[in-house]
């Protein structure tokens, strides 16, 4: 299931993150590290430009969109490699946008593109809160990655 812009500008304005538990607390991974800035580095304004129109229209680069479902899938992968077996997902609002990107380890079956995942903050806003969360496991990956998604439409939806 591809994402459309709806779901994209929803990321961008609410701050989405997913992580592993049932609370919205600690880390979690940055669905809005969308690659256009460092995370360090000082904002950049011309970065803030192509940010919005790839959001506004995310055809207009068909290798990010690429790369930000394969950043999705690792990250999901990710998650799954470190809770061995069946692991709750939990997406939530409140997610830095930015953060540490990881790599997936060598073993790790379930990795595409560049094998690294959606930056990790190391934690999210206190007034975070969880807007879905439901339990897979660990090795099916693509159900999670379209429970994700289709999660963000009905949430782009209703905002």
């Amino acid at each position: 299931m591809p994402i459309g812009k709806s779901e994209l500008q929803y990321i961008r304005d609410f701050g989405v993150g997913l992580r592993a538990g049932t609370e919205a607390k600690n880390a979690a991974y940055a669905l809005g590290d969308f690659g256009f800035h460092s995370p360090s580095g000082p904002v950049d304004q011309s970065a803030l430009l192509d940010e919005m129109r790839w959001v506004l229209d995310p055809s207009r680069d068909v290798e990010l969109l690429t790369q930000w479902h394969d950043h999705l899938y690792n990250t999901i992968s990710k998650i799954a490699e470190m809770n061995e077996g069946r692991f709750n997902l939990v997406l939530l609002t409140g997610a830095p946008r930015t953060a540490e990107r990881y790599g997936l380890s060598v073993a790790n079956p379930f990795t595409k593109g560049d094998g690294k995942t959606f930056g990790k903050c190391g934690r999210v806003a206190k007034e975070s809160v969880v807007d879905a969360s439901r339990e897979f496991e660990a090795d099916d990956i693509g159900s999670a990655v379209d429970w994700v998604i289709g999660t963000l439409a009905d949430l782009a939806f209703m905002a």
